[in-house]
């Protein structure tokens, strides 16, 4: 789809980026495509090798390739920030610029 949400048609035969290197790396594992392909397997027992200390999870990324990108491409890494309370949503407004803690965006 486009920005606008317009759909685009795809042409039979159009090459899709589907690659393996398109992997998260996650605390004791490996988020890792797969395209219901015979090199699925391969690709998993590579990365088992390059990656020992940490669990392989192959995902159908099918879909998500159709969509332009891949699982590294649309996962948001959320950074460890000191006494910050999540449950509580923060308002652009409230966003520290100088050091300073978030507000409590409740009315």
């Amino acid at each position: 789809t486009r920005s606008g949400g317009e759909a685009v048609e795809r042409c039979q035969g159009t090459r899709l980026a589907a690659t393996y290197v398109n992997f998260y790396i996650a605390n004791g594992g490996l988020v890792v495509p797969g395209f219901n392909d015979a090199n699925d397997s391969v690709a998993v027992k590579v990365l088992q090798g390059l990656f020992p200390g940490r669990e392989v999870v192959q995902v159908p990324a099918r879909e998500v390739l159709l969509g332009g990108g891949n699982i590294h491409c649309i996962t948001k890494q959320q950074p460890a920030v000191p006494n910050l309370d999540v449950s509580v949503p923060a308002t652009v407004s409230s966003l520290p610029t100088n050091g300073s803690s978030f507000k409590d965006a409740r009315p």
